[in-house]
């Protein structure tokens, strides 16, 4: 028999058999035992419940501070790690930069005439595999016979698994040379005279100008180089070409041999090629090498291969002179630096007309360096005052009784500004 509402949570008696009325009188009498029962139940149950909750707050506050611990290890032992990674890629980028491991950073790009010319080819691969530099053949369509230059670098980071990633870049270089044979440059020297001399030129023939200009032009973000392969052999053939022709005139031989009197440009003379590079580098500007051989030219293009490996690193790190200086070897090397450069400066402001040696070391004896004087030219208030700078220095001729002693002058003075602050490179001084 179930309780009513009000008797709910409470067990149920099974009274029947009883009265109504001792039904209500045995209900209330169990409600009241069982109430007291559990009240004395509880406060125990209270007790042990609260302790074995402690415990197993106190064991799972333990595991979290255990758990934390570990986490708190693993980040530690993680950051160790990420940091040993950095330093160990910062040291292999310090390495890269030695010099010893810069020329492995390059790579040449030989041009598909280049490797096909057996000899060549054999003297370059075996002269850049000696320095460690790699080579590649590729092909320029515009003008055969180059070697350009690549430069790798090596970008290295570190994840956040203390990995570290390299991601190596390739790097164009500014410089490029071109190969040409001494029969091709007698060509160009060829038809330029030819052309001085108001002659049509064969379609398709160049002037040396003309073929600089197409180089320049096809290249327009490149430092030209131009090699000339066996000039000295070439000119010593067409010697001894005119000698074989000359000796065929006086005796009315005729030739010996089929080809002797059909080489090629044999009219070009050492003072024709001279006359026409000289003209081309003032005009123009790119370089010009004579090699005599494929083993010259290979020694050179590894000369160049280290050159452009070192210029990276130099423009990086510009030297920065420093004033102040202690005691010992370095103070006297930075000493006598200090007078080199004087004595530089003095012969450069010699270099002008009518200014003498007293002249120029009175100069030098208040600005002893040009940029003491840039410096003194940029504090004046006007160009006129800055003109008139040196106008009053004291200038000192002889010694002892037969001394005297003379101004610069404003001549004398304006014409070192001119030198000093001029920015038009054709303008020449007096």
């Amino acid at each position: 028999m179930m309780s009513s509402d009000s008797d709910e949570g409470l067990p149920a008696f099974d009274l029947g058999g009883c009265s109504s009325k001792t039904k209500t009188t045995a209900q209330r009498s169990g409600r009241e035992l069982l109430s007291r029962s559990i009240d004395e139940m509880s406060e125990k149950e209270l007790r042990v419940e609260i302790k074995r909750r402690e415990a197993v707050d106190k064991r799972r506050l333990a595991e979290m501070k255990k758990l934390e611990k570990q986490r708190e290890n693993v980040e530690k032992k993680l950051q160790k790690e990420i940091e040993k990674a950095k330093k160990q890629a910062t040291s292999a980028s310090r390495k890269d930069d030695q010099p010893a491991e810069r020329l492995k950073h390059m790579v040449a790009i030989l041009d598909t005439a280049i490797a096909e010319n057996s000899t060549l080819m054999s003297s370059l691969a075996a002269k850049l595999s000696e320095v460690e530099v790699e080579y590649r053949i590729g092909k320029d369509v515009l003008h055969p016979g180059t070697i350009s230059w690549l430069r790798k670098t090596a970008e290295r980071t570190v994840d956040e698994q203390a990995q570290i990633l390299t991601k190596v870049c390739e790097e164009e270089q500014a410089e490029l040379l071109v190969n040409i044979e001494a029969q091709g440059l007698a060509g160009l020297v060829h038809y330029t005279k030819m052309a001085q001399c108001g002659q049509t030129l064969p379609d398709g023939a160049k002037t040396f100008k003309q073929y600089v200009e197409e180089l320049i032009k096809s290249f327009p973000n490149k430092k030209v180089t131009l090699v000339v392969q066996g000039v000295e052999a070439f000119l010593r053939g067409n010697k001894t070409h005119q000698n074989r022709q000359y000796r065929q005139a006086v005796t009315g031989r005729e030739a010996a041999t089929k080809n002797s009197s059909q080489r090629m440009f044999s009219d070009v003379t050492r003072l024709d090629c001279e006359e026409v590079l000289v003209d081309m580098q003032l005009v123009l500007g790119p370089v010009v090498r004579m090699c005599e051989g494929p083993e010259e030219l290979a020694e050179y293009v590894v000369t160049m291969t280290k050159a452009i490996s070192e210029s990276y690193f130099k423009q990086s790190n510009p030297f920065s002179f420093h004033t102040e200086t202690g005691q010992g070897p370095s103070k006297q090397a930075l000493s006598d630096a200090d007078s080199k450069v004087s004595l530089i400066f003095k012969h450069q402001l010699m270099q002008l007309n009518n200014v003498s040696e007293h002249m120029a070391a009175a100069v030098v004896s208040v600005y002893p360096s040009p940029a003491h004087l840039l410096n003194a030219y940029e504090s004046c208030s006007d160009t006129k005052s800055a003109q008139l700078l040196l106008h009053d220095i004291e200038v000192r001729r002889g010694v002892g009784v037969v001394s005297s002693t003379r101004r610069l002058g404003p001549t004398h003075s304006k014409r070192i500004h001119l030198l000093m602050t001029a920015t038009d490179q054709t303008l020449t001084l007096s």
